[in-house]
């Protein structure tokens, strides 16, 4: 499918989109604004491993440190759909 299209930026641009929308149709139990954070979220680490030269450790060690601030958030008391 990807292969008419003429520029590889183009092609990691459709490729981020389309993933991003599928992680946040695997969290629908979380309703629709879990599933829009979600992808948005995850468009997000896509970001930053395309960012970083494809590094999954950069999506990895991000993804990490979002779960940690989400868990002391939620430790605290605080949760993170509160702010939507």
């Amino acid at each position: 499918f990807l292969a008419g299209f003429p520029s590889d930026k183009t092609k990691w641009a459709i490729s981020l989109f389309v993933t991003s929308i599928l992680v946040g149709i695997g969290h629908a139990y979380q309703g629709l604004t879990g599933m829009i954070l979600t992808a948005v979220i995850g468009f997000g680490f896509g970001l930053v491993y395309l960012a970083n030269k494809r590094n999954l450790w950069s999506s990895i060690l991000t993804h990490g440190f979002y779960d940690t601030i989400a868990f002391l958030l939620l430790f605290a008391g605080i949760r993170m759909d509160d702010w939507l």
